[in-house]
Order: structure tokens, then sequence, then C-alpha cells
């Protein structure tokens, strides 16, 4: 979600359907609401998940929260930017050709990695790059919504790249961290330059610290909203916590905050969308999407159910190639959040 901000595709249609009521912005600053925010796009629960991880890990409980996390949540999250590129008519009609292209440009390098290299090691690598870049994007993204809804003045770039570089830094490091010994000689050089960046990290911590005091600054001059203090406070301290647990090699705290990274990223991903969808008038010319975004709980809940059973029914090859087509989506939703979002240029006098 690079440079995720409020678009002209996401003005309210004309309609006033009850999920367009639940998507509006029912107080200054929140998207969803108070709770909603707090819970799904804030993840102020997220101490909890990490605590669950450390200490339940042999459990079932934790086997099955595992399942439901992947094929529940992030599967869903990663399926649900296709819907949103190619049911919205008005977002087609202004660059059909750049969205064939991508699509066309992702299927045909998977498949010719595919036929050509013994293993899919390229393609794992490179998602797991791609996606640690996407998670830092969104999580930008998400705090400049909040400040464009808050009405602040927009941030200057070097701003964004500061905050997004903190989440790159993080990410980064907790790879390093996590690739084996004796792997393949590119990741041994990744793995040996771990050790290198830990200088960095208090510059990576004082970076966070400065904009969250900041942040806590503006909104007790009453220039930022409850809502984006919460969401910052939230992320940095989530990310500093894995940053420490890293530097200090608390093994069980880094497993218990990589996990929930992971849920906060994909589910406040899956809040952004529910604001978004009900009201976006692209998605309402399609008239499949009309009468599924006037229920938009319910199509929401179904939609991530689909990817939970289906994937519990299916064994052997048919797995396989599952997860094999699973992954294609996966660099079709990195690609396409980095377009769908972006505020349009403006036009030049």
């Amino acid at each position: 979600m690079s440079s995720l901000v409020v678009s002209p595709v996401a003005a309210p249609a004309p309609s006033a359907s009850a999920a367009d009521q639940v998507a509006s912005k029912p107080a200054r600053g929140w998207l969803l609401g108070p709770v909603l925010d707090s819970l799904f796009i804030a993840n102020l629960a997220w101490p909890l998940v990490a605590l669950f991880a450390m200490v339940a890990t042999e459990t079932a409980a934790y086997q099955t929260f595992g399942y439901l996390l992947a094929y529940f949540i992030i599967m869903p999250h990663r399926w649900i930017t296709l819907p949103l590129v190619f049911g919205d008519r008005q977002r087609l009609r202004q660059r059909p050709l750049a969205y064939l292209v991508v699509l066309a440009a992702v299927l045909g390098s998977c498949a010719l990695v595919k036929l050509s290299m013994a293993s899919l090691a390229l393609l794992v690598a490179v998602d797991y790059l791609w996606n640690a870049w996407h998670f830092a994007g969104q999580h930008g993204g998400i705090y400049r919504i909040y400040s464009r809804v808050a009405g602040q003045i927009a941030a200057p770039e070097w701003e964004k790249w500061l905050l997004r570089g903190f989440f790159l830094f993080v990410l980064l490091r907790l790879t390093a961290t996590f690739i084996p010994e004796n792997s393949q000689p590119w990741l041994d050089a990744v793995a040996a330059a771990g050790p290198y960046l830990a200088w960095l990290d208090w510059v990576a911590l004082a970076v966070a610290g400065g904009l969250v005091v900041r942040e806590l600054w503006w909104f007790r001059q009453r220039r930022s909203s409850l809502a984006g203090v919460l969401y910052l406070v939230s992320i940095c301290t989530l990310y500093c916590t894995l940053l420490m647990a890293i530097r200090f090699d608390a093994r069980p705290l880094i497993l218990g905050c990589a996990l929930a990274t992971t849920l906060v990223h994909s589910s406040e991903y899956l809040a952004i969308v529910s604001w978004h969808a009900p009201k976006s008038r692209g998605l309402q010319e399609s008239a499949l999407l009309r009468p599924l975004l006037a229920h938009w709980l319910l199509t929401l809940v179904g939609f991530m159910s689909i990817f939970a059973i289906t994937t519990a029914l299916l064994s052997g090859p048919y797995l396989a190639t599952w997860l094999w087509i699973n992954l294609n989506v996966s660099f079709l939703h990195y690609a396409y959040d980095g377009m769908i979002w972006k505020r349009p240029k403006a036009k030049t006098a």
C-alpha cells in the first residue's frame, strides 16, 4: 500500500446504504470508528498476540491460530486486491494498459522461473523482500491517511521516506536473523551483513521515537487526531520491540513480535479496504459487486472463509498448485497495491 492516500475513486457513492454509513467517517479523525480503528488498524491488542505466540508455541491452539492467520487473514488480504482493481470500472478506464501489462509481467515471470529453475528459491526470496517493502509502504501510507483525515498539511517527502525506512530497516534486520547457516551464498552474505547493521539500531529507534514525540506534540496542539496518534504509537512500539528483541537475541520475543507484525499488516489492510470499498464509485458501477458492497461485513467474512475452507480441503498436487497460484497473487497484490492507492498527481495549469 505504497503512499496510501485518499483518492478520487474513493468518493462517497450517492446511495445511502448501510455499508456506506458504516464506512463513512463517523467522527473526526476515525475511519471506521474508535473501537474498530483501535482493534483492526491501530491493533492495540498486538502485545497479547505476541505473548500468546511466546508461551503457546507447542500447543494445538497455536497451530490452529497459525492456520487461521495464514488462510483466513493473510491469503484473503492479498486476493482482495484483485477485485479492487478489476471490479473498479473508473480505475480500469483510467489505466487499462498499465494493469494488463502488470498482470502479464507477473504471470509470465513466475511461469518462466518455475519452468527454468529446479526450485522456487528465487521467487520466495523476491516475495520476502518485496513483501518487506510492501509492509513499510503500507504502514507509512495509513499514517498519511490519518494525517489527511485530521486536516494536517501534507508532510514533506523526506518524512515519508524516513518512516518507511525505519520499518524497512527492522524487517531487514529480522530477515538476517532467520537465515540458516550454510544457505545459498547470497543469503549467507545477507546474514553476515546483519551484525554490521546493528550500530544503526539506535538511530532507527531515535527516528521512531522522534516521530512519535512530534505526533504527540501535534496532538497536544490539536494538529492531529487521536486515531493517528494511537496508530503511530502502536505500530512504532511494535517495531521498536521487535528491533530490541533482535538486538539482544531474545528468540521467543522475536517470534512473537514477528507474528504480530504479520497479523497487524493483514488486518489493517482489510480494515482500510472496508473503509474504502463500500463508498467507491467505481466499484458501485459493477452490477455484480453492488449488492455485495451493500452487505459488506457478510461479504468480507464469506470471502475470507473461502480461502480457509478451500485450503483445508485440498491435498497433494492440488494443494501445491493452489499455493503456487497464491504466490502469483502475492506478487500481483504487491504491484497493484503500489498503483491503486496513490493520489493522482495534480495537473499543471
